[in-house]
């Protein structure tokens, strides 16, 4: 017959049980915090690449519009968004500028261009023609509805937090918030569209290719087709009777410049800055708006 254990061995039994989930515990939160520290450490490496790209970005916009400023008059400088490079410190950024004058002013345009412009960018007509609208009933000063328009009661009665500003825009971000404009309408139609032009038209040699298309008188064909061959300097607007009324030279007063960099480890940020410009005053430079259009990954 097998002796009973004493009640020292016992003792010794759970004081080994106890020892070994002791280390098997310590093993795991050492384990835990190993993992913690490299996850950790990755994110300050994410973050510290985010930061270079995006150091890296500023730079290619402070560089392009020191060569704007240097330029020997605002048509010298063909600012019609086609992209070019400029280096930082050893590394290429791909930049673009491109003159307000070019896009489609917010608080200006007639509703025609405006109804053009959301067609352009793929609203259904009579949702076009009701955001245009309500774009126009945004900035007027009235509460007037107009006839497919957007006051106060529309708002509320769609279920929105805010109503008709009845003002004109500040920024082209407050476009968000018009009736009928999505997130995904929005992002389309930003690029073409300005509150810094002060013009109820639009510059065709420094246009956007679907602002221009949204010109009486122009396809998203033609307007391509007249991109590809025209220079700052020329050639004159194309002879449309019907598009004439909707075209102004640009004042060159504000620039939209955006610069794509990298970092280091392959983060890539898009900056974009709107530039207020006077070539003729000691302190012509005055940034009016910063933002960050993409980063990845």
């Amino acid at each position: 017959m097998s002796e009973r254990p004493t009640t020292t061995e016992r003792e010794n039994g759970v004081a080994l049980l106890a020892a070994l989930w002791i280390v098997a515990l310590i093993a795991a939160l050492a384990a835990s915090f190993a993992a913690t520290t490299r996850t950790e450490s990755a994110l300050t490496r994410n973050l510290a690449d985010r930061w270079q790209a995006r150091h890296r970005a500023e730079a290619g916009i402070q560089i392009a519009v020191a060569q704007l400023l240097a330029a020997a008059s605002p048509r010298a400088f063909c600012a019609d968004g086609r992209p070019f490079k400029v280096s930082f410190e050893g590394y290429a950024i791909e930049v673009t500028v491109t003159d307000e004058g070019g896009k489609i002013d917010l608080n200006e345009a007639p509703t025609t261009l405006l109804s053009r412009l959301f067609r352009a960018v793929g609203a259904p007509a009579d949702e076009a023609t009701a955001i245009a609208d309500a774009t126009a009933d945004w900035r007027d000063r009235d509460s007037d509805r107009r006839p497919f328009g957007a006051e106060n009661d529309d708002y509320r009665r769609a279920g929105l937090a805010v109503g008709a500003k009845n003002a004109p825009f500040e920024t082209i971000a407050e476009l968000a918030s018009v009736k009928g404009v999505t997130a995904a309408l929005f992002e389309r139609i930003r690029p073409h569209v300005t509150v810094h032009s002060h013009s109820p038209g639009l510059d065709p040699l420094v246009s956007t290719p679907l602002a221009l298309a949204a010109v009486p008188g122009f396809s998203a064909e033609t307007a391509r087709d007249y991109v590809a061959i025209r220079t700052c300097t020329g050639p004159p607007p194309p002879p449309l009777l019907e598009a004439q009324p909707h075209f102004a030279p640009s004042a060159h007063l504000a620039y939209a410049v955006t610069a794509i960099a990298h970092g280091d480890a392959g983060t890539t940020v898009h900056r974009e800055a709107v530039v207020g410009i006077n070539f003729t005053v000691e302190k012509p430079l005055l940034f009016l708006d910063w933002r960050t259009l993409s980063t990845a990954p």
